[in-house]
């Protein structure tokens, strides 16, 4: 049910009025379509970000009002079934009446004079009367008692009348208030619609699309606020104080003043009530209205995996603080099984709603705010936020109910991996964009990267070794340029550049499929697996060269993506993320990091202000692949081989302003608050770790 209630008037007066600089309410004709095309098409990118932060502020809004609306509506269907249980009660009383009357006028009729010597004068509105009457048929009069019959005949059909006028009027507002609010919200979001896309066409890089969705995100999170705020206003002047869940679970025996909801097919529901259904006041519980206050109080926090409070949360995180007495775990399948179902179609304000997918099972979770939005901490918002509830959920759950019945949470297939709404993995060879030269289960490993032996010329072995059949197909490992050499050590060499001082070696082929300068790509045919030069058996010798030096080619072949993955994340390579995809910081202008892991250091940066008196430090974020070769080049020995490095995730930063002192007060502020906001310092990087950097912070566990 709705947390604000609305009427005819108050949609007249709040709605439509407040609203109408910003969208026309009614049907819109093309010339004024034309219109408010064209004055979009005039703003700039700033005076459409306020548009539509505008335009978010009054869905919500009339989100809200639509579902009381809606509730006003149920409730004045139930006051005409009312009205017409009455009235035909009251029509039965006439009809009674009216028999008994024309019973004693027929007696009059035919029994004549002798009957009575009193002139009977019939009131109009009794047809066998009237018909008496036109026969001209003269009675002296109508008893006394007879004239109260007719009296009390007339009096029950006026109220048949009466009853049955007010209850269709009642429902006929009710029916032009809710129509109202639908046409507001057509309106808003077919405004809405053209603010986004003539945004979307301003938009020079993914920080300025970044802060456009974040105006409408913090419209439509003050406005529900502001919503909430008010319902708390009406239930004091109402004189209402809080019930608790136990007071709610029997719709059948309520507290003084208050009603039960129905809700068609489904009954009186349990777990909420309303008062006077003229104009009816949603009653929650106690544990119910808090927990929509304390959800409240966390929008905007950063979303974090694993968070659960108070400076970050992931969706599971924030239902479990939502409700911290009922010790429902912090994961949404965990939720789900410690809290009882209901019918979705009965869904109501603190009820937790799940989604769930074939492939990765109960993924998320949100509180349901009425006026079909939840409250979530999503992981694709990267924020605790007030949001459209999706369309198909998988289930609604009360957790102001008891458990009832177990029930399992499905785990899915294990085909996807998702938190809180947000996908993990986006597919891809391997971080790095390489596929193995031999395809898996065709080869085994024999000498890896830096063994050391005779066989060698530099002392140690520089590459890899798949040993297969001779004749076993070989591919390239990545797009790129041939070129074919024959040393003496190789028999046949294949060469692939892949640009950016990055290259691939193949030795040893039986056969070679390509030609010098032809252009490859990953997985496409290049040769044939043999033992031509320097060899104890068959075998591919594969090399990754970085500017001249050999590096570990199962650095690029093994899963190194963000979160342990051999994937990464939107389907980019690692340091070849477009910088439009990325959000610059607000607090450190020119250093980009990933969306959500931006948002989540500024939320640390204004902590560490509040702190220090000083901004956050920071000398370094997001390295480009060319960034990576560059540094690797100077520090060969201290800098991550290229396409492996955090920093190519945009999820990686190297502070300074004294953090990089593992003494210093600021690295001991870092260590005990950064885990707040989802930044860790890895094991690695810690003074006994194998290579100290105390300046060194990522987001989330990546390393």
């Amino acid at each position: 049910m709705s947390i604000s209630r609305i009427s005819k008037r108050a949609i007249t007066a709040v709605l439509v009025c407040s609203l109408a600089p910003i969208v026309g309410v009614g049907s819109a004709s093309a010339q004024d379509a034309s219109r408010s095309s064209s004055r979009v098409e005039s703003l700039d990118l700033p005076q459409l970000q306020l548009e539509a932060a505008k335009l978010q502020a009054g869905f919500v809004r009339a989100s809200l009002d639509l579902e009381q609306a809606q509730l006003d509506l149920a409730a004045a269907r139930g006051e005409v079934d009312d009205a017409v249980v009455r009235a035909d009660r009251a029509q039965a009383v006439a009809d009674s009446e009216t028999d008994d009357l024309s019973t004693y006028v027929n007696m009059l009729y035919t029994q004549g004079p002798a009957m009575s010597s009193n002139v009977l004068v019939l009131m109009q509105g009794l047809a066998e009367g009237e018909t008496l009457w036109q026969e001209n048929l003269v009675f002296e009069e109508v008893t006394s008692d007879q004239a109260t019959i007719v009296e009390r005949a007339k009096v029950a059909q006026n109220a048949a009348d009466a009853l049955r006028a007010e209850a269709v009027a009642r429902q006929a507002e009710a029916d032009e208030a809710e129509a109202q609010v639908q046409t507001v919200l057509s309106d808003i979001s077919e405004r809405a619609d053209e603010v986004t896309a003539a945004a979307q066409d301003s938009f020079e890089d993914n920080s300025q699309a970044a802060a456009f969705n974040d105006a409408q995100q913090a419209a439509r999170n003050q406005a529900a606020s502001t919503v909430w705020q008010g319902y708390q206003r009406r239930l004091t002047a109402a004189h209402i104080t809080a019930p608790t869940a136990n007071a709610l679970r029997d719709p059948r025996h309520l507290p003084k003043g208050l009603q039960p909801v129905r809700l068609g097919k489904h009954g009186a529901i349990p777990g909420v009530a309303i008062t006077d259904a003229s104009r009816p006041l949603t009653v929650l519980p106690k544990s119910v209205q808090a927990a929509v206050k304390t959800s409240l109080a966390a929008l905007a926090k950063p979303y974090v995996a694993g968070g659960t409070g108070p400076e970050s949360y992931d969706c599971g995180g924030l239902a479990a603080a939502a409700y911290p007495d009922l010790k429902i775990g912090t994961t949404p399948a965990e939720q789900y099984e410690h809290t009882r179902p209901v019918p979705q179609d009965t869904v109501q304000v603190g009820d937790l709603v799940f989604f769930a997918t074939p492939g990765a099972g109960i993924h998320h979770v949100g509180l349901y705010l009425g006026g079909n939005l939840m409250l979530a901490a999503d992981g694709t918002a990267s924020q605790v936020a007030v949001l459209p509830l999706p369309e198909a959920p998988y289930a609604v759950t009360r957790p102001s109910l008891p458990v009832g019945k177990p029930h399992s949470a499905p785990t899915g297939d294990g085909s996807q991996q998702m938190s809180c709404g947000a996908e993990l993995l986006a597919g891809g060879a391997t971080s790095t964009g390489m596929v193995s030269p031999v395809a898996p289960g065709e080869f085994t490993f024999t000498s890896r990267f830096g063994e050391p032996g005779v066989h060698w010329g530099s002392g140690f072995h520089t590459g890899l070794d798949f040993a297969a059949p001779v004749g076993t197909p070989v591919v390239a490992a990545r797009e790129g340029t041939v070129s074919i050499s024959h040393p003496e050590w190789a028999g046949n060499l294949v060469t692939v550049d892949h640009g950016d001082g990055v290259s691939t070696t193949y030795a040893h082929l039986s056969s070679v499929f390509v030609t010098p300068g032809q252009h490859v790509l990953g997985g496409q045919s290049i040769g044939q697996v043999g033992r031509l030069g320097n060899t104890t058996g068959p075998h591919l010798h594969f090399e990754v060269v970085i500017l001249g030096t050999p590096v570990d080619p199962e650095l690029f072949l093994g899963g190194d993506g963000p979160d342990g993955s051999s994937g990464g994340w939107g389907g980019f390579l690692n340091g070849m993320i477009p910088t439009t995809e990325l959000c610059t910081l607000a607090s450190a202008p020119g250093q980009l990091l990933r969306c959500d892991a931006a948002r989540a250091y500024e939320a640390m940066a204004a902590a560490y202000r509040s702190s220090f008196g000083t901004d956050l430090c920071i000398t370094d974020s997001y390295r480009t692949f060319a960034s990576q070769v560059s540094t690797f080049a100077r520090k060969p020995g201290l800098a991550a081989v290229p396409g492996t490095s955090n920093h190519g995730w945009a999820l990686a930063v190297d502070l300074c302003g004294g953090i990089e002192s593992a003494t210093s007060a600021q690295h001991q502020w870092m260590n005990a608050r950064a885990g707040d906001f989802g930044w860790t310092h890895p094991d690695w990087a810690e003074p006994d770790g194998g290579r100290p950097e105390p300046w060194h912070w990522e987001f989330g566990n990546i390393s």
